[in-house]
């Protein structure tokens, strides 16, 4: 087996367990962080490690304060992945099971395909077209089947799940030029130093930075763990990437929603319907076929 889809199966697996770990916080009876919390320290974490790859790396920095693309771009992306979508999917775990977010967070590739269209003009053929459309019917069959099995509390959930798939693919779009033009892990790295500053800020105005000190010690390594499992998901993603084509590598994209699906069942004790795995599949072929035969529109 090629040593890209091993890094890229690790990357998966990381980035899945990372659900079911904040989901575990958050229904703790004895909670000591929320989800504006638990995105500062966790992404701050993060930003740390990702800046410390660069010298170990030995990533060129020369000059980079000059580069106003690069900075001005990773400002906005950063702002976006590294501060919004944490956010937004931390707190949809507060409602619904990791499984259900990982799977409704990984649509983001459907919502990167429609995108695509009027930003860089890459139009999809028919059989996209029809992918968007199955992937669609997943998706209502999914929250069709979360609402039957928890009544209360769902749509909040779902609909910060889904505008967390649509930040993560905005994130995409611009990060297709920022990864282009400037080496991925110095991008990265520069993106999350500007997503721990927002939710810094945020953190600061919600009155929540104090509490920290009183963090209980489980949860604190457990937000640790991810944070350094992001970070490491991130550098295999980028080494696995430079080798990697892209039709392969987007199989293994679903790597994260079963992680977050198996640790669920095991270790939370979440239940797998029907309508779940049915939407599933449906999303997952959606995906796979919105993702072929891709052509610019002509201008």
């Amino acid at each position: 087996m090629r040593r890209e889809y091993i890094f890229m199966v690790i990357a998966g697996f990381l980035w899945g367990s990372g659900h079911p770990v904040i989901r575990s916080i958050l229904t703790s009876p004895t909670p000591h962080m929320d989800s504006i919390q638990i995105a500062f320290l966790s992404t701050l974490i993060s930003c740390i490690i990702l800046l410390s790859f660069i010298p170990v790396l030995k990533i060129r920095t020369t000059g980079i304060h000059r580069q106003a693309g690069l900075l001005s771009m990773s400002g906005l992306a950063g702002s976006l992945q590294f501060g919004i979508f944490p956010l937004l999917s931390y707190t949809a775990l507060a409602y619904i099971p990791p499984s259900t977010n990982a799977m409704l967070i990984n649509t983001a590739p459907i919502l990167v395909a429609l995108l695509s269209i009027p930003t860089i003009k890459e139009m999809l053929s028919n059989i996209g077209y029809l992918g968007i459309g199955i992937a669609f019917i997943g998706i209502v069959l999914l929250l069709q089947g979360l609402s039957i099995t928890t009544p209360s509390g769902i749509y909040p959930g779902a609909i910060f799940s889904i505008f967390g798939a649509l930040v993560t693919s905005t994130y995409s779009i611009l990060g297709r030029n920022l990864m282009k033009n400037h080496e991925p892990i110095l991008a990265t790295a520069t993106c999350s130093v500007f997503g721990a500053l927002v939710l810094m800020l945020i953190t600061l105005i919600t009155s929540r930075l104090n509490n920290l000190i009183w963090i209980n010690m489980t949860h604190l390594w457990l937000v640790i763990y991810w944070a350094a499992a992001q970070a490491f998901a991130s550098l295999l993603f980028f080494i696995a990437m430079r080798r990697l084509e892209a039709p392969r590598a987007s199989a293994f994209m679903f790597m994260s929603p079963l992680t977050a699906t198996l640790i669920s069942v095991v270790f939370l004790g979440d239940e797998l319907t029907l309508q779940f795995l049915l939407g599933s599949l449906l999303i997952i072929t959606g995906i796979v076929l919105s993702q072929k035969k891709a052509k610019l529109l002509q201008t």
